[in-house]
């Protein structure tokens, strides 16, 4: 099984919740995945249980801090899928970081990981509450900021950062 691509969604609640969809596409010529699906509902557990704690495992590697004060992530849910074409599935992380009761006034997002070279072309998305402004943000990729959305694009053979941040303010978000 060889990874083609990944995409990560982002989305920022003014509660102080941060949930996180990362999807993992394949080319899966063995079509493990798909006898898998289609096949053994018990394997099929024990293998979506073996990814929720992988992806656990990595993301405890991880320093995440929010104004400083460190936040952990937590891996809620996991889904094989396919699309489409049998040699084709998906692995999606439904994934939540809970910081701060509420948004008031500047927020700093910071994590620090291991530096790498980019296996296969990825790209993030975090989508913010209108009444959030972003200030600044250090992030490795070809980035667009639009009102509300930041579109960070990773290609294959990229050397990526060990740290990354979003700056942004909540001022109009009025605590809620």
């Amino acid at each position: 099984m060889k990874p083609v691509y990944g995409q990560g969604i982002f989305y920022l609640f003014p509660n102080g919740l941060i949930t996180y969809l990362i999807i993992f596409d394949y080319i899966d010529p063995e079509l493990e995945y798909f006898n898998l699906l289609k096949n053994n509902e018990d394997l099929l557990d024990k293998e979506i249980a073996s990814l929720k704690e992988n992806m656990q495992r990595f993301l405890d590697e991880e320093k995440m801090l929010i104004n400083g004060k460190r936040v952990k992530s937590k891996v809620r849910e996991a889904w094989i899928e396919i699309r489409g074409d049998p040699k084709r599935p998906s692995i999606m992380f439904l994934i939540e970081m809970y910081f701060e009761p509420s948004l008031k006034g500047r927020i700093l997002y910071e994590d620090y990981y291991n530096e790498e070279t980019a296996e296969y072309d990825y790209t993030v998305h975090w989508i913010f509450p209108v009444c959030i402004k972003v200030l600044d943000y250090n992030i490795t990729g070809y980035l667009k900021l639009k009102q509300g959305h930041l579109e960070i694009k990773v290609k294959k053979g990229s050397r990526t950062s060990d740290y990354e941040s979003i700056l942004f303010d909540a001022s109009s978000c009025g605590g809620t």
